[in-house]
């Protein structure tokens, strides 16, 4: 962003101190902002979004936290992940969440709210609550990411893959796993089938 100097006409590169920096959390902060004005913030790029709620654990077997999940208008379930910095592994951290709440049936969310929230969800959802589930996606929002992972193809379908046996068969399936390439990462630039 940069900042407009009328007097001299010129333009100048606007600060951008990290979170770390400005003493901004994930869970704190960032999280909390969002949660409590969702249309506002997922509206900035095009996503509308239902929050069905923060911290959610997508599994008793990990102690692991969902920061934010979301469900769109088709249903599809939304893992919002938030990370301050640039982490290696924020994307099969967010890739293993899909897989453990593939699982979760439509019954099992709705169990997770109240009666008002379970109203809400079903006027805002263009589908009938018993397609709530029948995909998941993520959404990543950190100040950084490992563009070395990202932009090589081939290290990413090797990563997947070597997680791959951790998720059950029926997750793997719901996540569109196609011949060792999740339907997740199918749309990246050189994406292929192996």
């Amino acid at each position: 962003m940069l900042k407009i100097d009328r007097e001299s006409g010129t333009l100048a590169a606007l600060e951008a101190p990290s979170f770390a920096e400005v003493d901004i959390t994930e869970r704190y902060d960032l999280q909390k902002y969002i949660a409590n004005s969702p249309d506002a913030f997922f509206s900035e790029f095009g996503e509308e979004l239902f929050v069905l709620g923060t911290e959610f654990s997508p599994s008793d077997t990990v102690k692991d936290r969902i920061d934010l999940l979301a469900v769109d208008r088709e249903g599809t379930l939304v893992i919002v992940e938030l990370k301050r910095g640039a982490e290696k592994l924020q994307m099969l951290q967010a890739i293993s969440y899909a897989g453990m709440i593939a699982e979760w049936s439509p019954e099992a969310i709705m169990s997770l709210l109240d009666e008002d929230q379970r109203d809400s969800l079903a006027d805002f959802l263009d589908c009938d609550v018993a397609g709530l589930n029948d995909g998941q996606r993520i959404v990543l929002i950190a100040e950084g990411y490992d563009f070395a992972l990202l932009s090589r193809r081939r290290m990413v379908e090797r990563a997947i893959r070597s997680a791959s046996h951790l998720l059950p068969r029926r997750a793997r399936q719901r996540l569109g796993w196609r011949r060792g390439v999740p339907r997740l990462l199918s749309g990246l630039p050189g994406s292929r089938a192996v």
